[in-house]
């Protein structure tokens, strides 16, 4: 498999800033993989149209990302995260 299930951590590769819902496939495998509940973080900037959404397992200790390296809060989809 791509990933085990329920990892941790999941991210999520996004084109653009304004991007909705899941758009690569083998982050859609991942995402219908999932069955627990995510904490969603943020969407980062890494260069030009690349960005990543950021989604954290409720049950984990990590913390949140910083303030500054938020992009925006553009997302999670519905019935994902808490």
């Amino acid at each position: 498999g791509l990933a085990p299930p329920n990892p941790t951590v999941v991210v999520l590769t996004q084109s653009r800033s304004d991007a909705r819902g899941v758009h690569y496939p083998n982050d859609r495998k991942i995402f219908h993989r999932l069955n627990t509940s995510y904490r969603y973080l943020g969407r980062i900037h890494q260069h030009y149209h690349r960005y990543y959404d950021l989604y954290l397992r409720t049950d984990s200790q990590a913390i949140a990302l910083p303030n500054h390296a938020v992009h925006n809060f553009d997302g999670p989809r519905p019935g994902f995260v808490q």
